[in-house]
C-alpha cells in the first residue's frame, strides 16, 4: 500500500475475468491506478473494453480476482460486504449514465438517499441537499419526481446525490451518455466545477475526447491495462 496520505483511491495489479463457454474472458489484466485528493482523471476506451468493470471493481461493487483495492490507505478488497456499503458511502460518490433515481421519490429525497445508506438523515444533511440542488441549478424542481425531470435535470440531481456526503472521490460512468450535446456540456461544466470547488477527486469515464482533456490526467484502458496518456 502507498504511504502517500494524499492518495485516496488505489488499485494494484487488479485482474478480473468472467466465465464463458470454452474459456474465461480476461477483462482486467493487472490494472494499476492511483488518485490523489482533489485530482481528476479521465478514462477512455472502446465499448466493451471493460471500463465499467474497472469502475465496479475499484468501488468493490464487484470483487477483483487478484490484486488490491485500497481506499484512503486501507486495503478494502478483503473486507466483508456488510462493512463495505458504509465505507463506500463515506468515501465515494457514484454518478451513472442511467441516473438511477428512485421513481417514487422526489429530487431532494433522491439526494438524501446517499445519507440514508450510511445513517440517519440529519437537519444538516437536508440543508446540504438543498444547497447542492440550488448549486447545480434545480432548486425549483426540488419536489418533482424523476418522471417530471428532463434528462439533464435528472443528472444534476445525480451529481448532487454523489456529493452529499462530502466524498473524497466521485466516480462518474459516462455521465453525459444519455444527454444531447448542449445539455451534456452544461452537465459536464457543473460536474467539473463542483468537484473542484469541493476539492473532491474525480474519475470520469467518457467517450468524448474534449471532456477527457479537461481532467488533470488522462488514461486509456486497452487490452486489460490502464495506460496514462500524454496531455
Amino acid at each position: 500500500m502507498s504511504k502517500d496520505s494524499n492518495i485516496v483511491l488505489e488499485a494494484k495489479g487488479v485482474e478480473k475475468s468472467f466465465s464463458s463457454p470454452g474459456h474465461p474472458i480476461h477483462v482486467l489484466r493487472g490494472v494499476d491506478l492511483q488518485l490523489k485528493r482533489g485530482e481528476s482523471l479521465s478514462i477512455r476506451g472502446e465499448s466493451g473494453v471493460g471500463k465499467t468493470t474497472l469502475l465496479n471493481t475499484i468501488t468493490l461493487l464487484e470483487r477483483p480476482d487478484k490484486g488490491e483495492i485500497i481506499w484512503a490507505g486501507k486495503r478494502m478488497d478483503q473486507c466483508r460486504n456488510s462493512n463495505l456499503a458504509h465505507a463506500r458511502g463515506n468515501l465515494i460518490g457514484l454518478i451513472f449514465q442511467m441516473y438511477y433515481l428512485v421513481p417514487e421519490l422526489n429530487a431532494i429525497e433522491n439526494v438524501l438517499l446517499a445519507r440514508r445508506i450510511i445513517g440517519k438523515v440529519r437537519p444538516e444533511d437536508i440543508k446540504r441537499a438543498k444547497y447542492l440542488l440550488d448549486t447545480v441549478g434545480v432548486s425549483k424542481r426540488i419536489d418533482h419526481l424523476p418522471t417530471q425531470l428532463s434528462g439533464g435535470e435528472a443528472q444534476r440531481v445525480g451529481i448532487a446525490r454523489a456529493l452529499l456526503n462530502n466524498p473524497e472521490v466521485v466516480i462518474a460512468d459516462e455521465p453525459t451518455g444519455n444527454l444531447d450535446e448542449k445539455t451534456a456540456e452544461v452537465v459536464m461544466d457543473i460536474l467539473l466545477k463542483m468537484c473542484k470547488e469541493e476539492n473532491t477527486g474525480l474519475i470520469l469515464v467518457t467517450h468524448n475526447p474534449e471532456y477527457a482533456a479537461r481532467t488533470q490526467r488522462q488514461s486509456s484502458l486497452l487490452h486489460g491495462k490502464l495506460k496514462d496518456n500524454e496531455k
